[in-house]
């Protein structure tokens, strides 16, 4: 089997690269020669972090392998290399993959070993051969022959039915090493993926007496794998390369979120640590999320994955009624990722009925609407419709309250009419300026900069929505005023 896990073994110095090869080539040798235990998955390999300590058998097989290269080298200088030796250098040159001494970035031990096992298997048919011609008598090669076919084959029967399927292959990598990240991370995922299947068939079930116990095994059933998930990613995060795992964060805080009832205050918990260390590529660097300056440089996996996890942190706070910050997290799972349906619906949906922001919700759901599928496309146009309709209605009363405040009587309308803007429309940034005029022709500028700041919170958040791009300058301008 193999693992394409990304190795830093390469960033090591050439002396510590040649050791921990030469205890893979040792080991893969001894693999070769009795195939038993052979490792699904070699990325929980210690040596692979560039920290670990490289063990004292490393520096013995380097040794047994130079002193056997220096012996092959003699014995072909004087003419005496043989099909043994032949057989060994191949084993070396073919083995060269495995070795780690180049950045190939990834860990393929034992599925390298099965070009190199050719040339070793030349070795053992020649021992074999050796032995037999020592021995008299003729049936006892075959028989021992036969019998360590036997057991070889036993042996691999019982590897194979650990191999059957990716559950059983991840429950057998855990059972001898616990600690193995990537197993618990492939095998959560699985359950996690098995108990929404679960979850989804018991909702298309009629709700039939005859069908309440089929639904309550598929949810129980449900539960179960979402339990056990839980249960082997908090084990992992104990661990000291799972403490700040991306894979392990992620895959926990949607496991929180899957448990009956969801433990939406944990799973927030663990998204907030997993956006805190997670890194993704803008070009040929990885960089933390905090410091991606322009989302569309982000490689479109990890744009897909951040509109991921935004929805589910959105889901979360919306199970704890949190249905604010709820929609800031859906746009933002929609900016990440701009080709969901899903992504955008929700943030315009969610800003419309939580913000009561019309203009900001537009862009969403004018995007919702071009990515519908036909069995919702109607309803997506209609929300854009709408919104539409609400902004005029508020650009109305808002051009009334400006020509309001323009007559010299029209203060006390203007006022009116610019909070009636704001009950409609709480961020709107240009219904606080005017507020903001009026305190100052009043001469309360501590009120008025109250209102430019508001003004400038709902431009922060409305992230371009206002149609009117001098605004924030008009904003700066005013607050150098009133303060001086």
């Amino acid at each position: 089997s193999s693992s394409s896990a990304a190795s830093d073994v390469y960033k090591r110095q050439v002396l510590e690269r040649l050791l921990i090869g030469a205890g893979a080539l040792v080991r893969t040798a001894a693999k070769i020669l009795l195939p038993a235990g052979l490792s699904g998955d070699a990325s929980n390999d210690p040596l692979l972090d560039v920290r670990a300590t490289i063990p004292f058998a490393c520096a013995a097989a380097l040794a047994a392998v130079a002193a056997t290269i220096v012996l092959a080298g003699v014995a072909a200088f004087r003419g005496r290399g043989g099909p043994v030796l032949a057989a060994l250098a191949l084993f070396v040159v073919l083995s060269l993959p495995v070795l780690q001494l180049v950045p190939i970035g990834a860990v393929f031990e034992d599925r390298f070993a099965y070009l190199p096992s050719l040339a070793l298997l030349v070795v053992v048919g020649l021992a074999a051969d050796g032995a037999a011609r020592h021995v008299r008598a003729r049936a006892v090669p075959l028989v021992a022959g036969l019998a360590c076919l036997a057991a070889l084959g036993a042996a691999s029967w019982r590897t194979a039915a650990d191999w059957r399927d990716e559950e059983t292959f991840d429950r057998a990598l855990l059972a001898k090493d616990p600690g193995h990240l990537r197993a618990i991370g492939r095998l959560t995922r699985e359950l996690l993926v098995l108990g929404a299947a679960d979850r989804d068939a018991a909702a298309r079930l009629p709700a039939t007496p005859a069908m309440r116990p089929r639904v309550a095994a598929l949810q129980a059933a449900a539960g179960a794998r979402a339990a056990e998930a839980v249960r082997l990613l908090e084990r992992a995060r104990s661990l000291p390369s799972g403490r700040r795992s991306a894979t392990v964060l992620w895959s926990l805080g949607d496991a929180y979120l899957a448990l009956t009832p969801p433990r939406g205050e944990d799973a927030l918990a663990v998204y907030r640590e997993l956006l805190d260390v997670k890194r993704v590529r803008v070009g040929a660097e990885r960089v933390p999320v905090a410091r991606v300056s322009d989302r569309a440089k982000v490689a479109v996996e990890d744009r897909r994955g951040l509109g991921k996890i935004f929805h589910n942190v959105a889901v979360a706070q919306s199970g704890l009624n949190e249905q604010e910050a709820a929609a800031i997290a859906h746009e933002a799972s929609a900016e990440w990722d701009p080709t969901v349906y899903a992504y955008a619906r929700a943030a315009g949906v969610s800003i419309w009925r939580e913000l009561r922001d019309p203009r900001r919700a537009l862009r969403h759901l004018d995007r919702a609407a071009l990515l519908a599928p036909p069995e919702e496309r109607a309803r997506a146009e209609a929300d854009a419709a709408d919104a539409r309709r609400k902004i005029a209605e508020v650009d109305r009363v808002l051009a009334s309250a400006w020509a309001a405040l323009a007559r010299p009587d029209g203060q006390r309308d203007a006022r009116a009419l610019f909070e009636e803007v704001l009950r409609a429309s709480p961020a709107h940034a240009a219904a606080h300026v005017g507020l903001a005029r009026i305190h100052r022709q009043k001469g309360n500028f501590r009120d008025a900069l109250a209102e430019l700041d508001a003004a400038a919170r709902a431009l922060d958040a409305a992230a371009g929505s206002d149609p009117d791009p001098t605004l924030r300058a008009e904003i700066e301008r005013a607050r150098a005023q009133y303060v001086k």
